[in-house]
């Protein structure tokens, strides 16, 4: 399949679930208009990288076919809960028990990066590459943990919007000492979420996000000693290589695996 096909085709399934399903948060949808993005930046622009084969296209075309296939029908599935189930109370009391204590234990992620690998963001960097201590992977789970928790007190009337904006504060921070650009990207997915199941979504906000989010990026580029390549290409060109990267990425493994 020909990268141009691939791109097409793509347009139309995105097309036609945008009239379907209505709603721009549906899996189905999301995730192929996230890959026709991706497409079309690998097809329409120049980013250096090499082609990919036609075996990609086809595989990523298929895996995302009856990915949107099989999440359009569950959609529309109608599953029979019994009565138990229906109304289930949740426990106000422990969510706001776990509030400090996750607070606590990004600290505690803080601390244990910077006690293992210093408090050079370059040096965790490459730190975090190599071997992590039992301990950090721990705190790591907690901290991947403190995001559905702050989805959670976000979205719940428990708490005042100072303490869920401290918590979103915190993990803001935990996110520069992983000196990971996937989590911003990921925090920046999950407060649109937010936002749009609270009604509160709007171009403005959305566009204030982005900016807020592409801003963290540079920085945590330029923190974690990328200054040679934030320097050579410009924020934009530097995003849409990160993102081709994910594609170029399955393309070795697929070299890889068919050798």
């Amino acid at each position: 399949m020909q990268g141009i096909t691939c791109f097409v085709l793509l347009l139309l399934i995105s097309l036609i679930l945008a009239f379907s399903v209505k709603d721009v948060f549906h899996p189905a949808l999301l995730v192929t208009a996230e890959w026709l993005f991706i497409v079309f930046l690998y097809i329409f622009t120049n980013h250096g990288l090499y082609k990919l084969s036609e075996r990609t296209y086809l595989i990523v075309f298929l895996w995302l076919v009856f990915f949107s296939l099989f999440s359009f029908m569950t959609a529309h599935t109608k599953f029979e809960l019994h009565m138990k189930y229906r109304n289930i109370k949740v426990n106000a009391s422990f969510i706001k028990n776990l509030y400090y204590p996750l607070i606590f234990a990004n600290i505690f992620l803080i601390a244990g990066i910077v006690m293992t690998y210093g408090a050079s963001f370059t040096a965790i960097r490459l730190g975090l590459l190599g071997r992590i201590p039992v301990y950090v992977k721990l705190l790591f789970y907690i901290n991947t943990f403190s995001y559905a928790y702050f989805a959670a007190i976000s979205l719940s009337n428990l708490f005042t919007r100072r303490k869920i904006l401290f918590f979103a504060f915190f993990i803001i921070v935990t996110s520069f000492f992983k000196t990971n650009k996937t989590t911003f990207i990921s925090f920046f997915l999950l407060i649109l979420f937010v936002f749009r199941q609270k009604k509160l979504l709007s171009i403005k906000t959305f566009a204030l996000l982005s900016l807020l989010t592409a801003g963290l990026l540079s920085a945590i580029v330029k923190m974690r000693g990328d200054i040679d390549t934030f320097l050579e290409f410009s924020i934009l060109k530097y995003l849409i290589i990160y993102l081709l990267s994910i594609f170029s990425m399955k393309e070795w493994m697929f070299r890889r695996l068919t050798r």
